[in-house]
């Protein structure tokens, strides 16, 4: 009965601010376009008062964040359509400028091949309340000779071990478990008894607390084969206590059917979403309304970025540290630069630049070199780690707009996170002549055409 009243709801709420937003959008007897502009603003504030007020309570019920997310969904694509009407014009009259060198010139991708990700239920803090309750719970309902298994599914870059790490961290959860440990597609080959002692890295360990209890925690890309998962699981009954918990993590839905319980799910931002989550860490508090050029320019990037969480988190970093228009200005250009690059190299396959699954080219921007760089891989460490091996490590704004010039492999310090531990994620890199890109090009063309 909660579901259906609660779906009810939701659908009500919907129906309503789109009845408004569409009402707003037809009106013709308003006096002003910026009239309609305040209307529509301050009902999204009565909207997001509601949604932060709901988020700051923590809502475990599958149904009420349901409902929530609704909401929200209808949050973001009013104040997406807000700041379209609000900032288009300054955004065209900008297009007509040519402050930035002629190098950094726009694509002119089609904003109608924009890959168009689902809306989802990515509500961080309920659901990662939700998974530490379900590891600190009894064991699930159903679940065989009282080894739970959780399934966590999404796309890549959707924060599934965010999401893991950041309940591991939990004193519930580390104080219900004697020893957490992690395991990837590498480790399962054997899928053995000894896989499970010596083939994982132990992510915490207190034989004093838990019971004896484990939590196994299971991180794929893809797949894994149903044999290989009976092998691993038959494993893991014989040789982990009752109570004991496997947290599996992919990016299949076939893993579903591992799971004693439902799966949680991860999805990516929908365009309006994504906007809303790339305004809030670029601007912060300042008043977006007092800077309408600047408004325009990241609504430009956040369009070449395409939803990419990774880009949005290093882009925000550096407009925060340098809130001039100039500087925007070139950020952008530089943006659409590496996106009509990753475009010639690997065509319309490559939807997301800052996805890492190929190599990314750079050009600096203050030098008219005819090298570039080359973001080879990324990876993860201890920010701790990061700082006593590299104090001065090079960072994002310094490869890219720096006068310091490395040579031959280096390393650049992407962002860290803010969420526990706290890693810090790293880019290896290497000085590339430019004709070594153009080369790499034409190999590229000739075997695609």
């Amino acid at each position: 009965m909660e579901v259906i009243f609660s779906a009810g709801v939701g659908e009500l709420a919907s129906r309503s601010i789109s009845f408004l937003m569409d009402r707003y959008l037809k009106q013709k007897a308003a006096p002003t376009e910026e009239e309609r502009l305040r209307s529509l603003e301050r009902l999204l504030l009565r909207l997001r008062v509601v949604v932060e007020e709901a988020d700051g309570r923590l809502i475990t019920s599958q149904a009420m964040l349901h409902q929530l997310s609704i909401l929200k969904k209808e949050m973001y694509r009013g104040y997406y359509t807000l700041d379209v009407f609000r900032y288009r014009a300054h955004g065209e009259d900008r297009a007509k400028d040519h402050q930035v060198n002629n190098f950094f010139a726009p694509s002119e991708s089609n904003p109608a091949k924009r890959v168009c990700f689902c809306s989802g239920n990515n509500q961080g803090a309920a659901q990662a309340e939700l998974l530490k309750q379900v590891l600190c719970s009894e064991s699930a309902p159903g679940a065989v000779e009282d080894l739970a298994v959780l399934p966590i599914i999404g796309p890549g870059k959707t924060g599934k071990s965010t999401l893991i790490e950041h309940a591991c961290h939990d004193e519930r959860v580390r104080n219900h478990f004697s020893q957490i440990l992690g395991l990837n597609g590498n480790d399962l080959e054997d899928a053995s008894v000894e896989t499970l002692r010596d083939g994982g890295r132990i992510k915490y360990q207190n034989r004093g607390m838990g019971g004896g209890r484990t939590l196994i925690i299971i991180e794929l890309v893809f797949g894994i084969k149903e044999s290989v998962w009976k092998k691993l699981y038959s494993a893991a009954r014989s040789c982990i206590v009752s109570g004991s918990k496997i947290i599996i993590a992919s990016r299949s839905d076939k893993i579903a059917s591992f799971g004693t319980t439902q799966p949680l799910r991860l999805q990516l931002f929908t365009q309006e979403a994504y906007w809303y989550f790339f305004k809030v860490r670029t601007f912060g508090s300042t008043s977006v309304e007092d800077n309408p050029k600047l408004a325009a320019i990241a609504m430009d990037m956040a369009t070449v970025m395409n939803g990419c969480f990774r880009g949005a988190i290093i882009i925000s970093g550096l407009l925060k540290a340098n809130f001039n228009l100039r500087f925007w200005s070139m950020a952008l250009a530089t943006l659409r630069n590496i996106h009509q690059s990753s475009i010639l190299l690997y065509g319309d396959r490559l939807a997301d630049t800052w996805d890492m699954t190929e190599q990314v080219y750079l050009r600096r921007v203050t030098k008219t070199s005819s090298e570039c760089f080359v973001i080879l891989s990324e990876y993860q460490t201890c920010s701790a780690e990061t700082e006593l091996e590299h104090p001065e490590m090079m960072s994002v704004q310094d490869l890219l707009f720096g006068s310091v010039r490395p040579r031959g492999d280096f390393k650049v310090h992407a962002w860290t996170s803010h969420l526990p531990p706290h890693y810090s994620y790293m880019f290896h890199c290497r000085i590339q002549r430019s004709r070594r890109m153009v080369t790499r090009n034409k190999r590229f063309q000739k075997s695609t055409s």
